[in-house]
């Protein structure tokens, strides 16, 4: 797109809609980050026409350095325009505006937020929207149409901290002249927050405070009368209510803010030091209108009462606190506690573990004791046996010589240290008690003969 003053800027993605027209992003034609937006609309629409024509009387930015400097402000919620220009779509004109890119804008957050800000917050928008009223009125201007959906977050670092107000599309020369109602000239503004003058077709100062007023008590939580009664379908219902609101707003105020009013922003504004404590007078349940203290007095009242509330925010943030670290001390000890059971219920398991493996290991030598004892009484009876075959087989065949016999009773010594190192305890037994009646009974009946041949034909080595 190409400016009136020749300058060429790209267009990116769409980023939003207005009652008029649509908005998006867009850059320098050799830039790569989209850090502006184009603003457009058709070009019979009006409110584009004088949001352009205001920007290029009012907002240059040396107008907007020369203000800060001159008011010692490092920041103002006001917006500059880098251009503007016409471009025809299917042979319609439209009209374009080039502005910075600023981040979102606060009716996010307070609709987020369960319809409700933070008090601190609220204060310090008002305070910027209070000098962005300043430079506008003192440029013959009101805004007339300021709401939380055109108040804009700054971007970069840092720069939330700043807001601007945005759309100035229902701008107007403000009156000097008498109050003189004049109802074709009625701004098609949001009815919710439109001011009594406006209402009857007057464009005012005071009637931008009185808009600043309404959002102040929305963005503090509390529902409009006028909303609540649901009744914006009709303005001159709307207009009465508002009306009989401001006829006697400290009393409307108190039902809406049963617990007090907030403080006004010059004091919350600043850091109080002292002390204070629960107990302390809340100022905001009297009438200070009726009030006969001086002005000290009363500002001494609102820093104590400011001290007031801060004590109780910090007691119900030292409770919260408290009560979570109880609960988690709690939760560590019952941890802890399972803890040292298991540890015990685990150190008796190795305890018993231990007994049964020193009861196993006394077994154990006790039954190679015993084996040893078997192996001994085994070797005696053989060698008895031993005494008692070689008198048998002297008896039966005196040819066979003492040799053989020698051989056969160690190849039968060893076959009985075998069983007795492999069989059980009681098979070894038996062995070990029968070997003589066993040896006697083969050579009785014939075994001489099977004996000799046993020997003759058998390897006497152990793994056979």
């Amino acid at each position: 797109m190409l400016t009136m003053s020749q300058s060429e800027w790209k267009i990116g993605a769409s980023i939003g809609l207005e009652g008029f027209g649509e908005i998006y992003t867009a850059s320098k034609r050799y830039e790569k980050n989209y850090d502006y937006v184009v603003k457009y609309e058709r070009g019979d629409n009006g409110p584009l026409f004088v949001e352009m024509h205001f920007y290029r009387r009012n907002t240059k930015l040396s107008d907007i350095n020369n203000f800060k400097q001159e008011k010692g402000l490092e920041n103002l919620g006001v917006t500059h325009m880098l251009g503007n220009g016409t471009f025809y779509i299917n042979d319609r004109k439209h009209r374009f505006i080039v502005l910075p890119r600023y981040d979102s804008d606060i009716n996010k957050h307070f609709l987020s937020n369960s319809r409700c800000l933070p008090e601190i917050t609220v204060y310090r928008i008002v305070l910027q929207m209070l000098d962005t009223y300043d430079f506008i009125h003192s440029s013959g201007y009101v805004d007339a149409n300021l709401k939380a959906s055109n108040i804009l977050l700054g971007n970069g670092k840092g720069g939330g901290d700043q807001t601007y107000l945005v759309d100035y599309g229902l701008a107007h020369h403000y009156t000097t002249e008498d109050f003189k109602p004049d109802p074709q000239k009625i701004p098609n503004g949001t009815i919710e927050y439109t001011s009594r003058d406006a209402h009857q077709g007057v464009l005012t100062r005071r009637g931008d405070f009185e808009i600043l007023g309404y959002n102040i008590i929305e963005w503090l939580g509390v529902e409009l009368p006028w909303i609540k009664d649901k009744i914006l379908a009709t303005p001159f219902k709307v207009q009465e209510a508002k009306e009989a609101f401001m006829m006697n707003v400290s009393v409307e105020l108190k039902e809406l803010f049963p617990h007090g009013t907030p403080p006004p922003p010059r004091i919350l504004a600043s850091e109080v030091t002292g002390e204070a404590s629960e107990s302390d007078e809340d100022v905001y349940d009297k009438n200070l209108e009726t009030a006969t203290e001086s002005k000290t007095n009363i500002d001494s009242l609102y820093k104590n009462n400011l001290l007031q509330r801060k004590l109780k925010t910090n007691v119900s943030i030292w409770r919260s606190l408290n009560s979570f670290v109880k609960s988690l001390v709690t939760t560590a000890s019952k941890q802890l506690l399972n803890t040292d059971q298991l540890l015990i219920k685990s150190q008796v398991t190795m305890q018993a573990v231990l007994s049964s493996l020193k009861l196993a290991e006394n077994n154990m030598k006790q039954l190679h004791d015993k084996c040893d004892d078997q192996r001994v009484k085994t070797r005696r009876n053989f060698e008895v046996s031993f005494r008692c075959g070689d008198c048998a087989i002297a008896s039966s065949s005196s040819s066979l010589s003492c040799e053989i016999i020698s051989r056969a009773v160690s190849i039968f010594s060893n076959v009985i240290e075998i069983l007795v190192e492999f069989f059980p305890f009681e098979a070894s037994s038996f062995v070990a008690n029968n070997t003589s009646a066993l040896l006697s009974s083969v050579l009785k009946s014939g075994g001489v003969k099977f004996l000799v041949q046993f020997v003759e034909g058998t390897d006497l080595s152990l793994s056979n």
